[in-house]
């Protein structure tokens, strides 16, 4: 093997790693971004419904209830939470996130970056409160930033392994290689 071929497979070496860890430190970081805004989401939400509910009781039978059931669909939807809300009865309202994503991401970045948190649970005079975490939309918007990042980080390198590997290797080999991946 000639100096100049170990060369440009050491620095190809080198590029392969450095795109790996690249790719960990920002699936680290897309992380912990999702589940600081879950749980910033959770508490301020959290936080609304006490303060809503203030000095009142949660009853079924007033224009109180029926507030109370607009905003918690209306945080449900917006800050992406299940919201469950319960009286002396039982289940009184339940706000479900909205469905639609503008770009759904693949099982295996879902698995990644998805919290790993337990429901916010408060009580409130005769009334009880359950968060649960649905963060499909911030973890959507993590997957487009990525994915645009990424495909452009490994079109570089992509390139600069082609480069590499077609100077050591020349350019008959780099030829039979792209002709066979062309009838792959």
């Amino acid at each position: 093997m000639s100096l100049k071929l170990r060369a440009n497979l050491f620095f190809a070496i080198l590029l392969l790693l450095s795109m790996l860890g690249s790719a960990v430190i920002l699936i680290t970081n897309a992380k912990r971004s999702v589940e600081a805004e879950v749980i910033s989401t959770m508490d301020a939400t959290a936080h609304i419904i006490t303060v809503t509910l203030a000095g009142g009781t949660l009853t079924r039978n007033t224009s109180v209830s029926e507030h109370m059931h607009e905003l918690v669909r209306a945080l449900s939807e917006i800050r992406s939470l299940h919201i469950l809300l319960f009286d002396r009865q039982g289940l009184l309202f339940e706000g479900t996130p909205e469905k639609e994503l503008s770009v759904q991401p693949p099982a295996w970045f879902v698995k990644l970056l998805f919290p790993d948190l337990t429901p916010l649970s408060k009580r409130f005079g005769t009334g009880h409160m359950v968060i649960y975490p649905a963060p499909m939309q911030e973890i959507s918007e993590r997957w487009q930033d990525w994915s645009h990042y990424g495909a452009g980080y490994d079109y570089f390198c992509g390139g600069c392994l082609f480069h590499l590997l077609g100077c050591g290797l020349g350019n008959q080999t780099i030829t039979t290689i792209v002709g066979c991946i062309g009838w792959v």
